[in-house]
């Protein structure tokens, strides 16, 4: 019987709690069988996995990592991925963000193979913002790269500004196995609290403190409610700014007692908490930075297929993936009575949530 040939996807982290989609993406390619290509690998306790996985933090002796990176520096590329994808003859190598892609651009020319670059958000819209250099790695990226995916159209809109021909731009959905997020219909019982689910790291561009205000907007207005926050800080100062403007925003407003933070979950449990709610509120908005969320998060289509209704912004390609009164609602960036306005309605309207989560899972 022949093998599926090899796909080497070179990723930095495989893979963080909040990035489960691109397990999903590596696994789930038909016809190639995965071969990981990781600076360090995580959270693999909690998947069924069938790649084959290399991680240099994990499976390199300290020194010969130590001189692995130092050749990289040297030759532009680490030596242990192009002895590992020779190994296993990879005959394409998939790039997961701009930095890697421009980082496998001498990997790809040593083994010969084309390079396919996937774009996911900061690194394309802050990175070459915050660091002018890489305006111009781009340029050789998109110079010498195959082929570049993007989530939706106004990512591929942001690569074609960046230089990107645009016959080398491809819009390539993320997409996510619908039988592991099966519908089940909402119900919310009369005089019973409307259950709001906000996923995602505590960084700016996801909005989380607009959130909480529409939240405590609705409440004032008489909406009955609680809000359940899945996601935390990813380390970085600014994330734990956020993370203390959020915890402050839930004190200021007296939410103390209807908010319940959860932190990061994992993938079995974060599908647990789409079940358990009436709807996702997703604010994402332009960060001060630059950042966005380059096309969609998706939390959004994780939540839709198990019938949950979405309310979230005109913010880069969320609006592709929400049918206004459809699968749910679509308010402007940063319009925090506008959120609110939207919980308000899918409160007081009779069968809404039923009406809309069916759309949901059947978009």
């Amino acid at each position: 019987m022949r093998q599926a040939p090899v796909a080497a996807h070179v990723v930095n982290r495989y893979f963080p709690v909040s990035a489960n989609w691109l397990y999903n993406i590596v696994e789930n390619v038909e016809g190639w069988h995965p071969l990981v290509l990781a600076r360090m690998t995580e959270n693999l306790s909690t998947v069924e996995s069938t790649a084959t996985i290399f991680s240099r933090s994990q499976d390199l002796p300290s020194p010969i990592r130590l001189i692995d990176g130092v050749l990289q520096r040297i030759v532009g590329g680490y030596p242990s991925f192009y002895m590992v994808a020779r190994r296993h003859d990879a005959r394409l190598l998939h790039a997961h963000m701009g930095p890697m892609g421009y980082g496998s651009l001498t990997l790809a020319k040593r083994l010969d193979i084309p390079l396919i670059t996937s774009f996911y958000g900061k690194d394309a819209s802050q990175l070459p913002i915050k660091e002018s250099s890489w305006r111009k790695r781009y340029q050789e990226l998109f110079e010498e790269g195959d082929l570049f995916l993007a989530e939706g159209p106004h990512m591929k809109e942001q690569l074609e500004n960046l230089g990107c021909p645009a016959e080398k731009v491809k819009v390539h959905r993320i997409g996510i196995d619908t039988d592991r997020y099966q519908y089940r219909p909402r119900h919310r019982k009369r005089g019973k609290p409307l259950r709001v689910l906000m996923v995602g790291r505590f960084v700016e561009k996801k909005g989380f403190v607009d959130g909480v205000k529409a939240f405590a907007r609705f409440v004032e207005k008489g909406g009955e409610g609680v809000l359940n926050v899945v996601g935390d800080s990813d380390g970085s100062e600014s994330s734990e700014k956020v993370k203390v403007e959020v915890s402050q925003t839930i004190e200021d407003q007296g939410l103390a007692e209807r908010v319940n933070l959860h932190g990061f979950l994992a993938p079995d449990e974060l599908r647990e908490q789409y079940y358990d709610n009436h709807v996702l509120l997703v604010p994402s908005c332009r960060a001060s930075t630059g950042d966005n969320e380059g096309g969609a998060p998706v939390t959004i289509i994780e939540a839709q297929s198990t019938g949950l209704p979405v309310i979230g912004t005109d913010h880069c390609d969320i609006p592709n993936l929400v049918e206004v009164g459809e699968t749910g609602f679509i308010v402007e960036e940063g319009n925090v009575a506008e959120l609110s306005e939207a919980m308000l309605s899918i409160s007081t309207s009779k069968g809404a949530i039923e009406h809309l989560g069916r759309g949901a899972r059947s978009f």
